[in-house]
């Protein structure tokens, strides 16, 4: 069985492809998560930066492509309560 020989409505019903659940379902449980050594260096990395102005980080979003006119106005207004 190939992907082309099914059509995608069917995929999850033939067991193709399984949707991920609802995060408010709590079926995401990362307390048994492993850290890799990959991601400890790179939090040790991240912790030495210091985090971009909220207004800068407010623009760049704003600014991004394909970035819908409902998500910029929820983010302009939650930066200007927050301000």
């Amino acid at each position: 069985m190939n992907l082309r020989d099914v059509p995608r409505k069917e995929w999850a019903a033939k067991g193709i492809w399984v949707p991920r659940p609802i995060y408010a379902a709590k079926a995401y449980n990362t307390s048994y998560y492993q850290i890799k050594d990959s991601e400890k260096e790179l939090f040790s990395v991240r912790q030495g930066k210091e985090d971009p102005p909220l207004r800068e980080t407010a623009q760049l979003l704003l600014n991004a492509e394909g970035i819908n006119k409902e998500m910029v106005n929820i983010i302009s207004s939650s930066c200007i309560n927050f301000l």
